[in-house]
């Protein structure tokens, strides 16, 4: 059985079926970046993601040294006042607009509820699809890593 870690890279084994969990959801980018090179960095940050659990988790600090520097670099760390400035000017309803901080999308991917599966390319569009562990689910962190890594759009297929 193959690990989250070798999925990212190479794939369930031949045959491997999710085990467990509620299924799988699709996730399609159309990539205004290279394909290949947009799914490797996607994989550069993912792969120290996937060696750490919950128990494990490094300190905000800690991430800093390891998460590789083009993604720490689209990550703003806002003060508590900006937080709440932005909040203030901006319509509850689109909330979902607000960039990620540092701060939200490391306890976003920390209590993540899917794995990597597998990642297909077909000229500009990547696909992945991720298992889901339980519902509900959230891949916002993930999309907006896809699109930081240069894809255009992203869109969810359950």
């Amino acid at each position: 059985m193959s690990t989250e870690l070798d999925r990212l890279y190479r794939g369930p084994d031949p045959g491997e079926l999710p085990v467990g969990g509620v299924g799988t959801i699709i996730l399609d980018a159309v990539c205004r970046e290279p394909a290949p090179e947009v799914l490797e960095r996607v994989r550069s940050v993912l792969s120290v993601v996937a060696t750490k659990t919950r128990s494990t988790w490094p300190s905000d600090t800690e991430w800093r040294e390891l998460l590789p520097p083009w993604f720490s670099a689209k990550l703003r760390v806002y003060t508590q006042a900006e937080s709440a400035e932005i909040l203030a000017k901006t319509p509850r309803k689109r909330w979902h607009e607000i960039p990620w901080s540092y701060g939200s999308w490391l306890d976003s991917i920390k209590e993540r509820v899917w794995q990597w599966w597998r990642a297909d390319i077909d000229g500009p569009y990547l696909k992945i699809e991720l298992a889901l562990e339980s519902w509900p689910y959230s891949v916002g962190a993930l999309e907006y890593l896809i699109k930081a890594a240069g894809a255009r759009t992203v869109s969810v297929k359950e």
